[in-house]
């Protein structure tokens, strides 16, 4: 593996064993699915550092990975762990993000660190 290349984790698990970001990629078209794709390759190269268009920093360690597929503005909310960029909440956005999806997202990085900790 590449030493330079950052991690994507989309496998973060809820208490009852459901995944939240693959089951947001299960409600995107095929086309979107395909951008999400393409985003996720390039940040898996570029770091989060690549800044906008692609990446912003929200607030409190999450960030949203902004891709944009004609009028549908899909984000990925997620936060880095060492070279790890785990991926929290996945959304279609229409404005800006909703800060129940903010607050989700702060809690299950809580959440991530604390099953760290407990060597989960």
């Amino acid at each position: 593996m590449d030493n330079n290349r950052w991690v994507i984790d989309t496998s973060f698990k809820l208490s009852n064993g459901k995944q939240p970001i693959h089951d947001f990629f299960d409600t995107l078209t095929p086309n979107e699915f395909h951008y999400v794709e393409n985003a996720l390759d390039r940040l898996e190269k570029y770091g989060p550092d690549i800044g906008r268009p692609t990446v912003d920093y929200l607030e409190d360690h999450i960030c949203e990975l902004r891709v944009r597929v004609g009028r549908v503005n899909v984000r990925l909310l997620f936060f880095r762990y060492n070279r790890n960029l785990v991926f929290l909440v996945g959304l279609k956005k229409y404005g800006s993000i909703p800060k129940g999806q903010l607050m989700i997202a702060k809690e299950r990085r809580i959440d991530y660190l604390a099953n760290i900790k407990k060597g989960l």
